[in-house]
């Protein structure tokens, strides 16, 4: 566990404790991201060929139930593991091998998910200006020529980011309603635009890719360095979760005016906004819960 260090800090000397490792870290991160740019391309077609299975919307609703239902066998699963809860720190695990080992592999977890966000992110922000140049009122092709791809892939990845709950209650701790609606709420917005083959989707995935690469890449950091709660770092990232909601749903909105819009893609669209209002709300209660002035 990273120690609290009291006095200014200038983040460029490298000075405080595991912050070498948290730029050598970023290089490293560079690096795969780089290669993922480089090497791994799809066009549309190939993902829905590959990835049909999650497209079909029983698998989609059986994956979410047994999200839900999924708290107890990890709970039970910790103790197999050798993670112990420490009775005196509650939420906190007893320091042995296994919680090592576990850190590590959680550390894993969220560098896949940053270099995963930041190849995302780096494929379909280049497509922006050609959507708002008015091409996307043609979205057949938009979604045919690249995109849909991405999205698709994008949506797939939510099922993995169940793991950041799983990871909670292997640490002892209970995921909290918003994590919850919001891991369960995204997929099946993701699913509805998906199988409509929605373009207004650009927004939520380039947005949400952006805001991912930094999230994830701080909760990889923050195993090896100290952050205070209510640090402007933290509170920056809060921030700039809840401004993604809000211009994705806002901006998504233009598609109401797409002539060549179906009804599905219209309700998708209705879908993610009303789903977007309320997790405004449930993040906005939890920054003023967490970041409060003692």
């Amino acid at each position: 566990m990273p120690k609290k260090v009291e006095g200014s800090w200038n983040p460029f000397a490298l000075a405080r404790e595991g912050e070498k490792q948290v730029f050598v870290m970023f290089l490293a991160t560079a690096a795969a991201t780089y290669w993922c740019c480089a090497n791994l391309d799809f066009t549309t077609a190939e993902v829905e060929d590959k990835m049909s299975f999650f497209m079909r919307a029983d698998v989609c609703v059986i994956l979410v139930s047994l999200y839900h239902l999924s708290k107890d066998a990890f709970a039970w699963l910790r103790p197999k593991l050798g993670l112990i809860a420490d009775d005196k720190n509650p939420g906190k695990l007893v320091d042995n091998a296994a919680k090592r080992l576990f850190d590590n592999a959680v550390i894993l977890h969220n560098l896949i998910l940053c270099v995963f966000s930041a190849w995302i992110m780096i494929k379909t922000w280049p497509m922006v200006p050609e959507y708002f140049r008015g091409d996307f009122k043609n979205h057949r092709a938009f979604w045919d020529d690249g995109f849909g791809g991405w999205a698709i892939i994008f949506y797939v990845s939510k099922f993995y980011e169940f793991v950041d709950s799983w990871v909670l209650v292997l640490k002892s701790k209970n995921p909290s309603f918003l994590q919850v609606y919001h891991h369960t709420g995204v997929v099946y917005c993701m699913y509805f635009g998906c199988v409509s083959r929605s373009t207004w989707l650009i927004n939520i995935v380039c947005l949400n890719s952006f805001i991912h690469t930094f999230m994830y890449f701080l909760y990889a950091s923050t195993s090896f360095v100290y952050y205070d709660p209510r640090s402007v770092i933290k509170t920056t990232i809060t921030k700039m979760q809840i401004s993604q909601f809000m211009l994705g749903i806002t901006v998504a909105a233009l598609f109401y005016w797409n002539p060549e819009a179906t009804i599905d893609q219209l309700v998708g669209l209705g879908m993610i906004q009303v789903y977007a209002m309320y997790l405004i709300k449930l993040f906005n209660d939890m920054a003023k819960a967490k970041y409060k002035k003692p």
